[in-house]
């Protein structure tokens, strides 16, 4: 399934893939999710698919992670058989180098922890916006462990 950030509703997301939704938060702490884990070639992985207040019931952010082996995740999470695919190569596995090469220089880097913060315009039914796009990459033993990204859009 094809999500696309501040488009694509949470529910449509369960509808096809299926799922518990779980909550947590109120207002601007908001916060619902689906949860979902699988494996590939280099070992298990979970994916939170998000979405803010902000998003109003759209997913606007994910995160991505690799777990460990002996990890019990919560009964909500469910097994997906499917490959997590992004609309750019990045990936969990990747090394340093090959994240700069996909996304360039970070805008900060602090520990083992990458961030691209990018903001750009864009006109939406005729009115200007600001898109803001963040992409956290989490490095561990100098491979991507976790990518969170998340996309706001306001005027």
């Amino acid at each position: 399934m094809q999500i696309i950030l501040e488009e694509t509703p949470l529910n449509d997301v369960q509808k096809n893939l299926g799922g518990t939704i779980g909550s947590r938060g109120d207002a601007s702490e908001a916060l619902l999710w689906l949860c979902f884990h699988g494996s590939d070639a280099n070992g298990p992985w979970a994916l939170w698919v998000e979405s803010t207040e902000m998003g109003g019931g759209n997913v606007d952010g994910f995160a991505w992670q690799r777990i460990p082996k002996e990890a019990t995740l919560d009964h909500r999470c469910r097994t997906q058989d499917v490959e997590v695919e992004l609309p750019i190569r990045l990936a969990l596995g990747l090394t340093e180098p090959e994240v700069r090469r996909i996304i360039g220089s970070p805008t900060a880097k602090h520990r083992n922890t990458l961030i691209f913060d990018h903001e750009h315009r864009e006109t939406i039914r005729n009115e200007p916006f600001i898109a803001s796009n963040t992409v956290y990459v989490v490095l561990r033993d100098s491979v991507v462990w976790t990518v969170q990204v998340w996309k706001t859009t306001s005027n």
